[in-house]
C-alpha cells in the first residue's frame, strides 16, 4: 500500500480544519470541516467493514480512497446516493445501514474530500533530473562540502514539499532577479516536480530533513486569518468579497493536492509581485507552517454545495419520478413526506442527509410501485436540491 495514502487514513489525528467558519462564502458552506471526525465516523458507523480507503478496510465494497479522492462534495453525495441501491445487500448480511445526521454527513464528506490533499510521494530519481533540467544546479549545490554563492541545499531543513515550496516563495524575488541577470529562463514547476525535487533533496541528507512537526497538514482557521493578514484579499476575492484585480479563489479549481496549489502560487508569483509593487503592497513571506495553513484554507474553499438551476431541478423532479411519492404542494398528499413543509430540510446538506437516511424505505416503496431507482450525478443533484429548497423558501415567504 502507498505509504503516504496510508498515513492519510491512519494518522489523520491533526485536523486540517477544526470546526466550521461560515464566512466569506455566498453559497451554502458545509458545516464542520473536520476530516478527523469524518474518519472516526467512517469506522464507528461500520463503513469500514465493507469499504476500504487506499487498501485499508473491508473488501466487500469499493475502495473509496481511489473512487472518491478527486470528487467535489456534491459528486460524493451523488455517489453515496447511487450506491444506496446496493446497500440493501447489507441488510441481508444482518448489518444495518448507518444513519447520518447533517453534521455527520458533512464530516464524512470532509474526510472523503480531504483524501487528495497529500498527493503521491515523489521520486528521488526524477527529482535529480528536474533539479538539473530546470537549472537549479547552476546556482545550488547538494553536496555537503561544496561552496556556492547560493544556499547549499544539503544543509537546508525542508521537512515536506510544502516547506520547500515556502522557501521557494520567500526567496523567489531574489532568485528570479538573479536568474534573469544570467539570461536564464525562469522555470515553472508542477506540484509533482516540487515533490520529486523534495524527494531528491531529502535523499541527500535524510537526518537533517526529518522534522515531523513541520510535515503535518496545515490549519484551516490559521489559514483563514493569514489570508487577511497577508493582504491576499487586497487583490483576490473569496466568494465575491475582496479585491477585483485577481481571480476569486472560489472560482479556481483548488481541490487538488496541497503541493499543486503551491505550484500554482509559484508559477503565478512573477506577475503577482509585479502587480503588488505597482499598488504598493508588500510581498508576503511565510514562516513555520504558515504556507501549509494558507493552503489548507484554500483547499477547502470550495467545500460547499453551490446553487444550481431550480428550473432544471423541477424537470428532474418529474423525470426521476420523485413526484410519485413526494408532494411539494400543501393540498396534495403522497406516500412520502411533503418536501415543502417537512421539518429540518432548509439546508442542502440536511436534504442530502435525509435522502441517505431514508434510502432503504424509499427503495421499498419504489419496488412496490415499479419505479426505477433514480441515479444522479453531482450536477443533477445540485439542481434538484436547489429546486427543493426554492420551493421551501417560497412556502416560508407565503406564510
Amino acid at each position: 500500500m502507498n505509504l503516504s495514502k496510508t498515513l492519510i487514513f491512519l494518522t489523520l489525528v491533526i485536523c486540517v480544519c477544526p470546526g466550521g467558519e461560515n464566512t466569506l462564502f455566498a453559497q451554502e458552506t458545509l458545516p464542520g470541516y473536520n476530516p478527523q471526525k469524518g474518519q472516526k465516523l467512517f469506522a464507528a458507523k461500520g463503513c469500514i467493514n465493507c469499504h476500504s480507503v487506499y487498501g485499508f478496510g473491508g473488501k466487500i465494497g469499493s475502495d473509496l480512497g481511489r473512487s472518491l479522492a478527486n470528487k467535489e462534495a456534491l459528486d460524493i453525495i451523488a455517489v453515496m446516493w447511487n450506491h444506496s441501491n446496493e446497500m440493501s445487500k447489507a441488510l441481508e448480511r444482518g448489518q444495518s445501514v448507518p444513519q447520518l445526521a447533517p453534521p455527520e454527513m458533512a464530516a464524512i464528506l470532509s474526510f472523503f474530500y480531504y483524501l487528495n490533499y497529500f498527493g503521491t510521494p515523489g521520486s528521488a530519481g526524477q527529482g535529480a533530473l528536474i533539479f538539473q533540467n530546470k537549472g537549479c544546479s547552476a546556482c545550488h549545490s547538494v553536496d555537503q562540502n561544496n561552496k556556492t554563492n547560493s544556499p547549499n541545499l544539503f544543509n537546508e531543513p525542508f521537512s515536506s514539499p510544502l516547506q520547500l515550496g515556502q522557501a521557494l516563495w520567500n526567496h523567489g524575488g531574489k532568485m528570479m532577479a538573479r536568474i534573469r541577470s544570467q539570461g536564464i529562463r525562469v522555470p515553472t514547476l508542477s506540484g509533482s516536480e516540487i515533490t520529486d525535487i523534495f524527494a531528491f533533496l531529502r535523499g541527500r541528507n535524510p537526518v537533517l530533513f526529518y522534522k515531523p512537526q513541520e510535515a503535518i497538514p496545515g490549519d484551516y482557521k490559521t489559514g483563514a486569518r493569514l489570508i487577511r493578514e497577508k493582504q491576499c484579499l487586497r487583490c483576490h476575492s473569496m466568494g465575491g468579497k475582496g479585491g477585483k484585480m485577481a481571480p476569486d479563489f472560489t472560482q479556481i479549481n483548488l481541490h487538488r493536492n496541497a503541493v499543486e496549489i503551491v505550484a500554482m502560487m509559484l508559477n503565478h508569483a512573477p506577475r503577482m509581485w509585479r502587480k503588488m509593487k505597482e499598488n504598493s503592497i508588500a510581498s508576503p513571506t511565510f514562516t513555520g507552517t504558515n504556507l501549509a495553513d494558507l493552503v489548507a484554507y484554500l483547499y477547502f474553499s470550495n467545500f460547499r454545495i453551490p446553487t444550481g438551476n431550480a428550473v432544471k431541478g423541477e424537470k428532474l423532479f418529474q423525470e426521476k419520478q420523485c413526484n410519485k411519492c413526494h408532494s411539494l404542494q400543501l393540498s396534495t398528499k403522497r406516500i412520502g413526506p411533503n418536501l415543502a413543509i417537512v421539518q429540518g430540510l432548509d439546508e442542502m446538506i440536511n436534504i442530502s442527509s435525509a435522502m441517505w437516511n431514508h434510502n432503504i424505505n424509499m427503495l421499498e416503496q419504489m419496488q412496490r410501485q415499479n419505479i426505477p431507482f433514480p441515479r444522479f450525478n453531482g450536477e443533477e443533484l445540485k439542481n434538484l436540491l436547489t429546486f427543493i429548497r426554492s420551493v421551501r423558501e417560497k412556502e416560508h415567504e407565503e406564510k
